[in-house]
């Protein structure tokens, strides 16, 4: 089990968690920064969030093709200032179920309503 879980991940790939980005800060930039410790499959920065409405700061997701590019940001990129930013980097939890797997349908209404929500942003 622990073989397959691991070749799911792979191709998924390996998910880093940013904390206290700046909400003014574009995904290129993230991604820009961040590419020298491996290779990016994409970046997701989460600009409107209701519990951190209040705060300046948000938070982002940086997935690398290989688990040597999310270790090597969470040594090197930890506590990296972006826009006046003290940003901190963790390695992100995976869930069991992709959004891509959440649209493939259980007769959920609001699995579909993600869905639409999800193909809407894309």
């Amino acid at each position: 089990m622990v073989g397959s879980s691991f070749a799911l991940r792979k191709r998924r790939g390996f998910s880093a968690f940013v904390d206290n980005v700046s909400k003014r800060i574009h995904y290129s930039t993230l991604r820009k920064a961040f590419s020298v410790y491996g290779d990016i499959l994409d970046v997701y920065v989460a600009y409107r969030n209701k519990r951190r409405s209040w705060y300046r700061s948000t938070f982002a997701f940086i997935r690398y093709r290989s688990i040597q590019g999310a270790r090597l940001v969470i040594e090197k990129g930890d506590e990296t200032i972006m826009n006046g930013f003290r940003v901190k980097v963790f390695l992100a939890k995976q869930k069991s179920a992709t959004p891509e797997a959440t649209c493939a349908g259980d007769g959920d209404r609001r699995a579909s309503t993600r869905c639409w929500d999800i193909i809407r942003k894309n």
